[in-house]
C-alpha cells in the first residue's frame, strides 16, 4: 500500500483566539480543507489551556509518558478549548481522534483508526474524548502528528479512506519504530549529530537514551556505535555539528535527501514548533566520501 505524503515543513505561526486580527480560528482552519492547519491550531489552543492552569496541574511526565487527564476535564465550561471541538465537523473530529489516539497508545494512525472502528466510535464519541483529553490534547496531538509525519501517512486524505491496516514491509515496519520513539520520549532525552555540507545538513544522526541509533539522508539506516564514532572523527574539521533535538528540528538549511527531510518534519511536529537554533560546533567531521 502506498500513502501519499503531505508537507510537513514550518513552524506553527497561527493562532486561533475568534476576533483577533491577523488569527484565524478552528473553524476557519477547518474551512480551509488542510487537516495539518486544522491539527496545528489543535494544538495550539490545547497549549494556551495548559499554560492558564496552575504549573503543578499541567500533566507534566519526566519519563516521558504520558500523563493521564485528570478527573472532571469534561465540563460545560465554555473555554476556548472546549468550544474548538465542540464545533469540529465530523470528518475533524473523528481524525482528530485517530491522531490523538495514536500519540497516546504510540501506535500507527492505521491502528487507531481500527481501534476506533472496533469501538465504533462515531464523531460524538469522538469529541467527547478529545474533550476528556482536556489541556493534555495538545501533547497527544503532537506525539501523533509525529508518527504520521515519520510513517508517510497522508492525513489530508478524507477520514473515510483512512486505512485501518498497517503498512508492511521492514522499512516502513523501521519508520514506524522511529516515530514511536519520537512519541514515547521526551525532546531532551535524545542525542543528536548532524553532518554539514555547505553550511546545509546533510546527515542526521540521533537516538533517545541509550538505544540504537539512527541516521537519515536518502535512506533511513541503523549504524552501529563503532561506525558513528568514526562518522564524528572523519574528515573536515567543524563540519560535525552537535545539538539537542530542537536545535536539529529549528535548522533551515538542510539538503534535499528524502529520508532526511521526512525524519526532520517528524522530529518538528514533536518538538512543537521549529524553532531556531544553534548547533554547537565539535571536534570532528566527515570524509569526502558520500554519506548514504
Amino acid at each position: 500500500m502506498t500513502r501519499a505524503k503531505t508537507d510537513k515543513g514550518g513552524a506553527r505561526t497561527a493562532g486561533i483566539r475568534a476576533g483577533e486580527p491577523g488569527r484565524a480560528t478552528v473553524a476557519e482552519a477547518a474551512s480551509e480543507r488542510s487537516f495539518s492547519s486544522l491539527l496545528e491550531r489543535m494544538i495550539e489552543v490545547s497549549g494556551e489551556a495548559r499554560l492558564a492552569r496552575p504549573p503543578a496541574a499541567r500533566g507534566s511526565d519526566a519519563s516521558g509518558g504520558v500523563a493521564e487527564p485528570e478527573e472532571g476535564t469534561d465540563t460545560a465550561s465554555p473555554t476556548a478549548l472546549t468550544r474548538a471541538i465542540d464545533g469540529l465537523d465530523p470528518d475533524s473530529a473523528l481524525g482528530l481522534c485517530a491522531v490523538a489516539r495514536a500519540g497516546r497508545d504510540a501506535q500507527d494512525i492505521a491502528a487507531a483508526r481500527a481501534a476506533m472502528l472496533a469501538d465504533r466510535v462515531g464523531a460524538d464519541s469522538a469529541r467527547r474524548t478529545l474533550r476528556q483529553q482536556g489541556s493534555m490534547l495538545g501533547d497527544l496531538l503532537q506525539r501523533g502528528q509525529a508518527i504520521a509525519y515519520a510513517t508517510g501517512f497522508d492525513l489530508e486524505a478524507p477520514f473515510s479512506s483512512w486505512p485501518a491496516d498497517a503498512e508492511e514491509g521492514l522499512e516502513a515496519r523501521a519508520w514506524l519504530r522511529f516515530g514511536r520513539q519520537l512519541a514515547q520520549s521526551q525532546p531532551k532525552d535524545w542525542q543528536c549529530f548532524a553532518i554539514v555540507e555547505a553550511r546545509r545538513i546533510a546527515k542526521l544522526y540521533l537516538r533517545v537514551s541509550d538505544n540504537q541509533w539512527w541516521s537519515f539522508r536518502r535512506l533511513l539506516d541503523r549504524p552501529t556505535t563503532s561506525i558513528v564514532d568514526r562518522e564524528r572523527k572523519r574528515g573536515r574539521p567543524n563540519s560535525v555539528r552537535s545539538g539537542t533535538l530542537e536545535a536539529m528540528a529549528g535548522q533551515s538549511g538542510v539538503a534535499g535527501s528524502q529520508a532526511l527531510r521526512r525524519a526532520l518534519s517528524a522530529i518538528r511536529a514533536r518538538v512543537g514548533v521549529a524553532r531556531g537554533g544553534v548547533l554547537e560546533g565539535s571536534r570532528g567531521s566527515e570524509s569526502a566520501r558520500n554519506h548514504g
